[in-house]
């Protein structure tokens, strides 16, 4: 996964230039950006996804599904 560029507008409480990379664009940690995200935006996204619809008959298993996948990536950038 590549680095995500920002603007400025979107790093609260950090100053600009702080997180540059050699050629001046900001990046910010994916991990405070996905702190932001909440579960309703997650389901704003999947919600077009096929693979997300053909679930809808089990919609609380689905969404335990994506917490425990939220879980392990979080686990899994902490190693």
């Amino acid at each position: 996964m590549g680095n995500v560029a920002i603007g400025v507008e979107d790093l609260e409480g950090e100053d600009p230039g702080e997180n540059d990379d050699d050629n001046g664009v900001g990046k910010a940690d994916l991990k405070t950006l996905a702190k932001g995200i909440g579960g309703k935006q997650i389901e704003d996204v999947l919600k077009h996804d096929k693979r997300y619809r053909v679930f809808d008959h089990i919609p609380e298993e689905r969404a335990g599904w994506i917490k425990v996948t939220l879980d392990f990536s979080v686990i899994i950038d902490t190693i």
